[in-house]
């Protein structure tokens, strides 16, 4: 039986494990990051502020999505990946983000190599809230105080958390999930935590939709 699966973003819960699950999809459920841990598409409120000095940034609240598979493979689905499609270099280019900003993702070991290859997402279950002033910034998911339990380990963008630039293709994928999802009962993925960061010289305004994926392997 081929296995029926959606992608959800996870939000507004107010600890650990406590979460509400939004279906997410491109024809018109799109995720918007905001300063506020919010799973609407649409709502103008709580940007993101550009900072006003020089090689400034400032932060979304981060994002979490994983797939469920609602109905199940007849056996399993394993092997979950995650990439990107842009037209530029990295995702601050393409929305003209400013000095810095970029789309990040949360990554459980040191090197790039490592995120291709093995499992880097955490499980909903550990669904952990984002947060900071909400119509301000958001904590950094790489904060050493506030930041992702997954991927605060490093006190920079350079250690818990990488561009998204490095995963934008199937052959170059995000490794979300080694092994077998799920038996005959269904079941949610890992989960990835995603941040917009914007920088100072950002160009104001609603950015272009990109598109991320998740594939998996089937049985």
């Amino acid at each position: 039986m081929v296995a029926v699966v959606q992608v959800e973003e996870i939000s507004n819960g107010t600890g650990i494990g406590d979460a509400y699950f939004t279906v997410k999809d491109a024809s018109g459920s799109p995720s918007r990051y905001y300063t506020a841990d919010n799973s609407s598409s649409s709502l103008t409120t709580n940007p993101i502020p550009i900072p006003t000095e020089d090689a400034g940034y400032s932060g979304s609240y981060w994002k979490t999505h994983c797939i469920n598979a609602t109905s199940p493979a007849t056996e399993y689905i394993k092997d979950i990946r995650w990439y990107i499609t842009i037209a530029s270099s990295n995702v601050g280019d393409q929305w003209l983000l400013g000095t810095s900003g970029d789309l990040v993702i949360g990554i459980s070991n040191n090197t790039i190599a490592e995120a291709k290859a093995s499992t880097q997402g955490f499980p909903s279950s550990a669904y952990e809230p984002s947060d900071g002033v909400e119509g301000t910034f958001g904590y950094f998911i790489t904060d050493d105080s506030n930041g992702h339990s997954y991927y605060n380990d490093a006190s920079t963008l350079s250690g818990g958390a990488t561009s998204t630039c490095d995963f934008t293709s199937l052959a170059d994928a995000y490794y979300v999930q080694a092994g077998n999802l799920q038996g005959v009962s269904g079941g949610r993925s890992y989960c990835i935590a995603t941040q917009v960061i914007v920088g100072s010289g950002a160009t104001q305004g609603v950015k272009p939709d990109i598109t991320a994926t998740f594939v998996y392997s089937e049985v």
